[in-house]
């Protein structure tokens, strides 16, 4: 049985409400000779933080927000759901949509980190040191989202009671880099440098810690620091690029489980039919619903069927909300020799033409109907609408390959730089197309620009890196958008560039402990 799916002790214990982070107490709830007592019982507290990255709004939610309102995604219908106020960039304190989830779920992480690493660190009855390595881990990616978000944040490293988390108050980010790129150097030395597969499948190993460093230093724009965790990894790690891009996408004929070396780390959805399951939002977020195409899937017949017959003949459903769409400038954007096209965005399947509900969308638009089909998942008897138990790459080797070819650049290595990106090309288009060679160094940047679009869309990173880039309102400007519910031309601003806090904190904190962002 999958790691992930034995135990999700932390869900259970620390609660599932959407209640204020800071008011969830830990103190006295379970007792550390009673969880803490070897290592066999120290792992569920560990899996059960893991499940508190793979269950709920995290990996749905927070990955959609992330890429929604930039310049790859869109939606199509809805204007009431909680991702219009990030697509429309309406946010405010008390219109939160879905970033009230990813900040309460994530300092509900930090929260548990804190409790397990409390309890396993100098522990003489915990002697498996990946253990608190992990935990370290994932206080270092929560934080990571947070401060990208939010900026200065509230900030704790200690298993704090109830009172004393109301005195905290907001730190700068860049204090919190410095803590959480340390803790990450000493976590690579704990975790394991086997692929987590077997018993230690979902779990991270230093490579996913690695990885996380390389964003950390990406963000500080210490590209030495993000050159030589890339290089380990590159040199020293089990993890190798797939040959096709379809490898980690389509692997029996059924969407993948990620357990390609490609994939450093991912998060385990957790099927709504199993215990404790929640379901995996990603993916109905992206298949269409068979009630959207025209004729209700039986207006078209192809070899003597319609789409409606094909797919019940094959075993596969198009039972998703099919509410996410590639924007109509992001799928111009890719070439026509790129041999992703298809499984990035496409407006067709097994040769049939795809609609969308056509009450708010013009759909005699080619461009309106395109699905980001990488995230599907068909098969009826693994994927049931609100229970898609797929898994989700969170880091990968064609990410770390480009991350460390803009360190590179950066740093004036202009031929290493060209060949990071060669090796994606390489794979991504049609043979004929030249090697990428180039000394231009504003070349080389608008590449890995282009590449990080097309090769990670819909993965969660591209909000992260316009904003890293200073281009996150340009970008959204320069897009065209087919659904006027879901347009923030007239919107955007500066302020965007975080996301407001919560009006919670504000009431839970003592006065003047926290301070909203700018514009809010």
């Amino acid at each position: 049985m999958r790691t992930i799916k034995c135990l999700l002790v932390l869900v259970l214990v620390f609660g599932t409400s959407c209640e204020d982070f800071l008011e969830e107490n830990t103190d006295g709830l379970l007792s550390s000779s009673s969880l803490f007592g070897s290592n066999s019982e120290s792992e569920p507290v560990l899996f059960g933080l893991y499940g508190q990255f793979s269950s709920g709004d995290m990996y749905s939610g927070s990955v959609t927000c992330l890429d929604l309102g930039t310049d790859i995604t869109t939606r199509n219908r809805n204007g009431t759901t909680v991702h219009a106020p990030h697509t429309n960039y309406l946010l405010s304190a008390t219109n939160l949509g879905a970033s009230q989830g990813i900040y309460t779920r994530m300092y509900r992480i930090i929260a548990n980190a804190n409790f397990l690493i409390a309890n396993v660190e100098d522990n003489p009855n915990v002697t498996d040191e990946t253990i608190l390595g992990e935990a370290l881990f994932l206080r270092a990616l929560a934080y990571y989202h947070l401060t990208h978000l939010w900026g200065d944040i509230v900030y704790f490293r200690d298993d704090l009671t109830i009172d004393e988390r109301r005195v905290l108050s907001q730190t700068p980010k860049e204090t919190i880099f410095e803590d959480m790129v340390a803790d990450l150097q000493r976590a690579e030395n704990l975790m394991s440098a086997d692929l987590p597969s077997g018993n230690r499948e979902g779990r991270a190993n230093r490579w996913a810690a690695k990885t996380l460093r390389m964003k950390y230093h990406l963000t500080q724009n210490d590209w030495d620091g993000v050159r030589q965790a890339g290089e380990e990894i590159l040199t020293s790690s089990p993890h190798m690029l797939a040959d096709s891009y379809d490898d980690l996408w389509y692997i029996s004929n059924g969407f993948s489980d990620t357990d390609h070396p490609e994939i450093i780390f991912k998060s385990q959805r957790i099927s709504g039919e199993e215990p404790g399951g929640t379901g995996g939002n990603i993916g109905d977020m992206h298949v269409p619903r068979l009630g959207d195409q025209p004729g209700d899937g039986n207006s078209e017949i192809i070899d003597g069927m319609t789409l409606r017959e094909t797919l019940t003949a094959n075993g596969e459903l198009f039972n998703g909300f099919g509410i996410n769409l590639g924007l109509p400038s992001f799928v111009e954007s890719i070439a026509a020799d790129d041999t992703r096209q298809a499984t990035i965005a496409t407006d067709t399947y097994r040769g049939f033409k795809l609609g969308v509900r056509g009450d708010e969308l013009d759909i005699s638009d080619p461009n309106s109907t395109r699905y980001l089909s990488k995230f599907w998942g068909l098969l009826e008897d693994a994927n049931p609408r609100g229970g898609r138990g797929v898994d989700f790459p969170v880091f990968r080797l064609a990410d770390v390959k480009l991350m460390l070819a803009e360190a590179y650049n950066n740093l004036g290595l202009f031929a290493q730089a060209s060949e990071q990106i060669n090796d994606i090309q390489i794979r991504a288009y049609e043979p004929d197309r030249p090697v990428f060679s180039s000394s231009d160094q504003s070349l080389i940047a608008e590449t890995i620009f282009n590449e990080r679009r097309w090769e990670l869309a819909g993965e969660g990173h591209r909000r992260y890196d316009l904003n890293r880039w200073g281009r996150l309102i340009e970008e959204v400007l320069a897009q065209t958008y087919i659904n006027e519910l879901f347009n923030p031309t007239g919107n955007i601003g500066n302020e965007h560039l975080l996301w407001p806090f919560p009006i919670d904190d504000f009431e839970f904190l003592e006065p003047g402990q926290i301070e909203q962002n700018p514009g809010y």
